[in-house]
């Protein structure tokens, strides 16, 4: 298990990179979703985040043929998440072929400062 925490309202960047028996995992045209919830339990659909995008080539926070990838989540995304522990796994589909190589807690701590 891998927690990530993040202060409720804050951009934050979840850069990865993929391996596969310890070698690094060419994730060209593979969905990567991050998705958290309050508990293993419930479904995508009432899901508190979902994101996912496609890796493909090299571009800002992603090289797919060298296995990296950053999912962003923004301040839109975040600013409305209640302050608690959830349960958050990141998944990888290639072609029907479903990996999970991360699950933990996901933690969002209240922010202090609400507009800058």
């Amino acid at each position: 298990m891998s927690d990530l925490c993040i202060v409720r309202g804050d951009s934050h960047d979840l850069a990865m990179t993929f391996t596969q028996n310890g070698s690094i995992l060419d994730i060209t045209n593979y969905l990567i979703t991050f998705t958290a919830k309050d508990n293993f339990e419930q479904t995508d659909a009432n899901a508190v985040l979902q994101v996912s995008g496609i890796a493909s080539g090299i571009s800002d926070g992603v090289n797919a043929v060298s296995g990296i990838y950053t999912i962003p989540l923004t301040h839109t995304q975040t600013s409305g998440l209640t302050p608690n522990t959830y349960k958050y796994d990141i998944q990888t589909n290639n072609a029907g072929s479903i990996s999970t190589p991360v699950v933990g807690n996901f933690i969002v701590k209240s922010d202090v400062t609400e507009t800058i």
